[in-house]
C-alpha cells in the first residue's frame, strides 16, 4: 500500500487518513516527521525525518520525484538550486538508511 501512494499525497494522508484509523500513532509520527514547519530550517526538517525510518522511505521517494527535472519543460536556475538541495537531503537520508536497508 505504501508504495502505491504518490509522494505528494503523503502529507495529507498522514495528517488525516492514517491518524483517524487504527494506526493513529503511526499516522501521527509520520505526519510529525514529514511536515516541515513554518520558519523551520530545511536541514532541521531533514534531521527530524531521520528519526523515523518509514518517514525516510517516504521522503526519499518524494525527493526522487522532486529531482526529476524531466517533468519541468524549462527548468530555471531556481529549479537547479532546489535540485542541489534535494540531492544533499537524499544523500543524508540514504547514508542513514542505505538503499538495501530502505
Amino acid at each position: 500500500m505504501l508504495e502505491a501512494i504518490a509522494p505528494n499525497q503523503w502529507e495529507a494522508l498522514c495528517a488525516s487518513s492514517l491518524s483517524q484509523g487504527s494506526n493513529h500513532r503511526l499516522g501521527s509520527s509520520l505526519a510529525f516527521a514529514l511536515t516541515k514547519r513554518a520558519n523551520e530550517a530545511y536541514d532541521d526538517y531533514i534531521g527530524r525525518v531521520l528519526e523515523n525510518e518509514l518517514a525516510c522511505r517516504v521522503k526519499l521517494a518524494d525527493l526522487q520525484d522532486n529531482m526529476d527535472l524531466s517533468r519541468i519543460s524549462q527548468p530555471t536556475e531556481e529549479h537547479h538550486q532546489s535540485l542541489e538541495k534535494y540531492r544533499r537531503a537524499a544523500e543524508r537520508l540514504s547514508k542513514a538508511f542505505p538503499p538495501s536497508h530502505v
